[in-house]
């Protein structure tokens, strides 16, 4: 019996370390995120973000 809970104490050592490694990814991920959208227009635009299309399409023009 101490044989199973030794097992079973390891196997959630090792799920709560997953999960703190997932969270710490997505919290990562998710500031980086709301940097990037909090960024200032470049000079020469009116502040929006342009759409995939217009950005292939002004990439097939120069």
């Amino acid at each position: 019996m101490t044989q199973v809970i030794r097992v079973m104490k390891s196997r959630l050592k090792d799920i709560i370390s997953a999960l703190k490694e997932r969270r710490l990814e997505e919290d990562s991920y998710e500031r980086s995120m709301r940097q990037s959208l909090a960024r200032k227009p470049f000079l020469k635009t009116d502040g929006r973000y342009i759409s995939r299309e217009e950005a292939h399409s002004r990439s097939s023009q120069r």
